[in-house]
């Protein structure tokens, strides 16, 4: 008597996921899933609904992505070379990179909320663990990104005293250093203010 064969069964492995092609049309794929845009992974999608399945499948996501975080066109969204556009910025970009912000009288002074800091400027601390201390700007160290202040300072293990870099950002300005230019300067940013606003000087054209 002949005893039967049996052929050892192969575990199969299924794919789940909606296929890009349905054989039937009008037929809806068993269990779906979608694509998380911040995971960059697949999670299960309980509607059935093949029309959300085809969009889902047919969006091209790395291009959705770029589209809603670009903001300018002539400026990249990319993080790397805004890094390196930063750290690589020459001085006079610095200049304007390194503002503060301007004391509640200041801004009702001048119309004005933040200003690119100066030597001579009377500062006061208003974030970190030197907050609340008061001197005048010494040095502008442009290259480190940060100032120095008269009365910050701290000893080294011989007792010499060296100045302690702030970062602009962390002071505000209480009393600033009135010269020419930087009257001017304050003037342009007002009329950039204004024209903002819709407050600018109407010019008046003339026929002579």
């Amino acid at each position: 008597m002949a005893t039967p064969t049996t052929t050892p069964s192969t575990p199969t492995h299924t794919d789940s996921r909606p296929s890009t092609t349905h054989s039937t049309p009008g037929t809806i794929p068993p269990p779906t899933f979608t694509f998380d845009l911040n995971t960059n992974k697949y999670f299960h999608l309980h509607s059935g609904n093949k029309a959300i399945i085809d969009l889902l499948i047919n969006i091209d996501f790395n291009y959705f992505h770029k589209l809603v975080m670009k903001t300018h066109v002539e400026v990249s969204s990319s993080r790397r070379k805004q890094r390196r556009a930063h750290f690589s910025a020459p001085s006079h970009i610095r200049q304007r990179i390194m503002s503060s912000t301007l004391s509640k009288d200041l801004r009702k002074k001048w119309g004005i909320r933040s200003l690119p800091i100066r030597k001579d400027d009377e500062v006061v601390v208003v974030r970190g663990a030197r907050k609340g201390s008061k001197g005048k700007v010494i040095q502008v160290f442009r290259k480190k990104w940060a100032i120095h202040i008269d009365k910050l300072t701290k000893n080294k293990a011989n007792g010499a005293p060296y100045q302690l870099p702030i970062h602009p950002s962390n002071v505000a300005i209480t009393k600033i250093k009135e010269a020419k230019d930087r009257l001017a300067r304050i003037a342009t940013i007002v009329a950039g203010v204004n024209a903002r606003k819709g407050n600018a000087d109407k010019k008046i054209r003339t026929t002579n």
